[in-house]
């Protein structure tokens, strides 16, 4: 299965996967590069060097997509700690408030 694929710009070169892995790794370093700035420039919450520190890893380890994820998780999981201080129906309507339809 050895097919060609004709380039839609004929004076064009296609990309060999030498050039798309080297395109990739630009990119990857590029975006890396801005979510770290991004997360340093944080200006509305005071935050230490070691919480950056762990929010960066967060991120790069891909446990989270990016700092709302972390803070939406971590604000949950706080709420879960201190529930028994709620009433029932309080926490039903979070609960159904940030579930979204889609993932039902």
């Amino acid at each position: 299965m050895n097919k060609k694929i004709k380039p839609h710009e004929p004076e064009e070169e296609l990309l060999g996967p030498e050039d798309v892995a080297k395109d990739l790794t630009v990119l990857e370093q590029a975006f890396a590069h801005r979510r770290s700035k991004q997360i340093r420039e944080w200006k509305t919450v005071p935050i230490s060097a070691d919480t950056h520190r762990l929010i960066a890893s967060l991120i790069a380890s891909g446990v989270c997509r990016d700092e709302e994820e972390i803070v939406t998780k971590a604000i949950q999981a706080f709420f879960v700690a201190v529930s028994p201080a709620f009433p029932e129906d309080v926490l039903l309507e979070v609960v159904e408030k940030s579930t979204p339809a889609s993932s039902r």
